[in-house]
């Protein structure tokens, strides 16, 4: 996948580039179609960009020597996402328009107490901000937006006697207020005066056969290393915002109290964290494909599981078998190709691959239910002796599909829905 990754320089009173902002730079009118809300068109915005900085193009190509400053959203604050990135690489950027409650103050000071600078963005002075301009390192001042000598008085009147975070003056657009600003004490200064975004692109690691595909192998195995899944995702800020997004889903009784990676991989257990890692493989098989057909292998994983206990085999397997079931169709590629390295079972792989095996009937099962052949769909379950609850099982599922698809990928999970 192409990212791109706009960065412009912020420069200290003598000139001298002391950091860089990453900006989006992408598809916004894709973004703020209408099929993502404002608030998921930010998140998706700032994952881009903290893709774009550390896998795709890499910070120290982007910001070589010096901090990335990188807009968080409200989610990402709560979602704990700093903690994955480098402290000393990265300004978390606190963005204007959040709401400036205790959540979002605690999530800052997790974020300064693993080593992070804050930075608190376009900054008009309200009360309400005083816990978290107490803890900001910098602060930036829309200088078109507001006097700067006003909000420089109302910001060190804040704080009297306490530390003081450096002023940053933003959209600077000519010599008079760049001397202006600096004579008021400002110590940093971006804008089209100094330099217009320059924007860089990169290719982003291919899903399947990167962080993926070690996801999936990790959690595959009998006993999953959860110091190794979140090294895994520790590389991936992209996925690991997938994986919290998930873990606070509002299917799950903890819903929007997850901390961290780490807090979440204790509350999933081993058989949530297999679930949400098959289905994030589904969701990077399945970019360009239709919804629906994402909506149907969650649906056959969800039916096939529900039916551990009768088929007296592992949930896991038998979701998987789902999941993985239309991976050639939504990915068009070969499955021998798909699957290939991951840890599967001699049955697995015979019915996935070959259509063969004691499982193969039961995604023959799937099919005739699909297509309406209510005849084959009564004569398999017969003989695999579900009898009625095949068919209470596949109307469960197909219910409860679309809120799953939605835990792993909003976007997906409305155009399915």
């Amino acid at each position: 996948m192409q990212v791109f990754v706009a960065r412009q320089p912020i420069l200290d009173a003598e000139g001298r580039t002391t950091a860089y902002e990453l900006l989006f730079r992408g598809d916004r009118d894709a973004l703020e179609s209408g099929i993502l809300d404002q608030a998921t068109a930010g998140d998706a915005a700032t994952s881009q960009v903290i893709v774009g900085g550390t896998s795709a193009i890499g910070l120290d190509a982007l910001c070589p020597g010096v901090p990335a400053f990188i807009n968080f959203t409200r989610n990402h604050l709560l979602a704990d996402t700093a903690l994955l990135l480098p402290p000393g690489r990265v300004v978390i950027e606190i963005l204007e328009g959040i709401e400036p409650d205790e959540p979002v103050v605690e999530a800052a000071r997790r974020a300064r107490e693993a080593g992070h600078v804050l930075a608190l963005d376009d900054f008009a002075y309200d009360p309400r901000w005083e816990p978290l301009l107490a803890m900001a390192d910098f602060v930036k001042v829309d200088v078109l937006a507001s006097d700067p000598a006003e909000e420089a008085e109302r910001i060190r009147a804040a704080l009297p006697g306490g530390r003081a975070p450096l002023l940053l003056a933003e959209k600077v657009e000519d010599e008079a207020t760049f001397r202006r600003c600096r004579d008021l004490g400002y110590a940093r200064f971006q804008g089209w005066y100094f330099a217009r975004p320059e924007t860089l692109s990169g290719e982003a690691p291919a899903a399947w056969s990167g962080h993926v595909l070690a996801l999936l192998r990790e959690t595959r195995t009998p006993e999953p290393d959860t110091a190794a899944i979140a090294a895994i995702l520790g590389r991936d800020p992209g996925l690991a915002w997938r994986f919290l997004r998930f873990a606070n889903a509002p299917i799950f009784p903890w819903s929007g109290r997850v901390r961290g990676p780490r807090h979440a991989l204790g509350l999933l257990g081993t058989r949530l964290l297999r679930q949400w890692a098959g289905l994030v493989a589904l969701a990077a098989l399945s970019e360009d494909a239709p919804p629906e057909l994402v909506n149907l292998a969650v649906t056959r994983a969800i039916f096939l599981e529900s039916l551990a206990d009768d088929l007296r085999r592992p949930p896991d397997e038998l979701h998987l078998l789902g999941l993985m079931s239309l991976v050639e169709a939504m990915a068009r590629a070969p499955t021998e190709k798909l699957l290939d390295g991951l840890p599967l079972s001699p049955e697995l792989e015979a019915a996935l691959l070959r259509r063969e095996g004691p499982l193969a009937p039961l995604l023959d099962l799937c099919v005739a239910f699909e297509r309406g052949d209510w005849a084959a769909a009564d004569r398999l379950s017969t003989d695999l002796g579900l009898g009625e609850r095949a068919a209470r099982a596949m109307l469960e599922a197909t219910a409860r599909a679309p809120a799953l698809v939605l835990a792993v990928d909003g976007t997906r999970g409305r155009q399915a829905s």
